[in-house]
């Protein structure tokens, strides 16, 4: 079966799973840290020890592309911590939150 290459929007987050609302959030903390760097894609790639395109798909929001462990171990590479809360949910039966910030050096 081929995977859609078509990134998931934010409204269509709101109906997503728990993981894909994950990624994305934790996307749109590597994306802010990897912007705020500087760097071209290459160069951030290299220093990360992963590909151009990875970095690429990272930007783009390509949420289908990554596991949220790898996510997660790109963000520590970062320099953040990331934790996961679960707790029983409100109203609409969710789970989980996700807490990022940054490491202590």
């Amino acid at each position: 079966m081929a995977r859609s290459s078509k990134a998931l929007t934010y409204p269509e987050l709101a109906s997503a799973p728990l993981s894909e609302t994950l990624k994305f959030e934790l996307m749109t903390l590597i994306r802010e840290k990897l912007l705020q760097s500087r760097l071209t894609q290459k160069e951030l790639g290299l220093q990360l020890g992963i590909t151009q395109s990875r970095i690429s798909n990272v930007m783009r929001y390509r949420l289908q592309d990554f596991s949220l462990d790898f996510l997660v171990d790109l963000a520590r590479q970062l320099g953040q911590t990331v934790s996961l809360g679960v707790a029983e949910g409100g109203s609409t039966g969710s789970l989980g939150s996700l807490c990022c910030s940054p490491r202590d050096r």
